[in-house]
């Protein structure tokens, strides 16, 4: 992986999300991180996470869990556009 490529901070907004494994199903629990920040948060029951976040630009978020591989998703952030992003996770 490149790690995080651009990264400005501007306005305020949010990145949603949700954690599923490969088959579709909602994964509680999981450690959700936007890669070069502190900005991190735990997925809830029904697989959801929120991250409030002034960096916008091409960055990328990590996904752990104790029962899946580390998973990395890239997506490009415009400066103030609240935005989701779908993180697939994989059973070790």
């Amino acid at each position: 992986m490149w790690g995080v490529r651009y990264v400005s901070t501007g306005v305020l907004s949010v990145v949603t999300g949700t954690t599923k494994d490969e088959l579709g199903v909602a994964v509680a629990g999981v450690k959700v991180r936007i890669i070069g920040s502190s900005i991190s948060t735990i997925s809830d029951a029904l697989g959801n996470f929120s991250l409030n976040t002034y960096l916008y630009g091409d960055l990328e978020i990590e996904a752990t869990h104790i029962n899946y591989e580390k998973t990395i998703t890239d997506f490009v952030k415009e400066d103030g556009v609240a935005m989701a992003v779908a993180v697939v996770m994989v059973h070790l």
